[in-house]
């Protein structure tokens, strides 16, 4: 499959998008956030094996390990999916108030795309470390 984002090809990719809704509560004390409201959506993009009449059983076996390594790393990457959506979860219940709901809008947002551009950081980092999972076996083997 095709990483726009590295312009190369990689056997499976996990694309995943965080997004965060919230509503105002005005007070003397400020403009807070309530009922915020996190989602997080998950496209993989995995090989399919359209075997033949009758299949090696050794190269049903290389097919087999080789996917499941495969499908073990980009779990990897939904983990890193799942913790981004959480912390800006969190991070919204706690933010403290501003002064005014447009300030704190932008505090809001900065926060959650700081925090998806650290987890994607740590995402690459993770794909580099695992050169693209290859070194957990996902490498389809002769």
């Amino acid at each position: 499959m095709l990483d726009p984002n590295e312009n190369a090809y990689f056997a499976a990719r996990t694309d995943w998008y965080v997004t965060w809704t919230y509503d105002y509560s005005s007070s003397a004390d400020g403009c807070t956030i309530a009922s915020p409201a996190v989602s997080l959506r998950l496209r993989f993009v995995v090989p399919a094996w359209r075997a033949p009449k009758e299949p090696r059983d050794d190269v049903v076996k290389e097919w087999n390990r080789f996917f499941a390594a495969l499908w073990r790393h980009e779990r990897g990457h939904v983990g890193f999916a799942i913790r981004a959506a959480r912390e800006i979860d969190r991070s919204l219940a706690d933010l403290r108030a501003a002064s005014d709901c447009d300030e704190l809008e932008a505090r809001a947002d900065a926060w959650g795309e700081r925090t998806v551009r650290r987890f994607r950081s740590k995402e690459r980092a993770y794909d580099e470390a695992t050169a693209h999972g290859q070194t957990e076996g996902a490498l389809l083997l002769p």
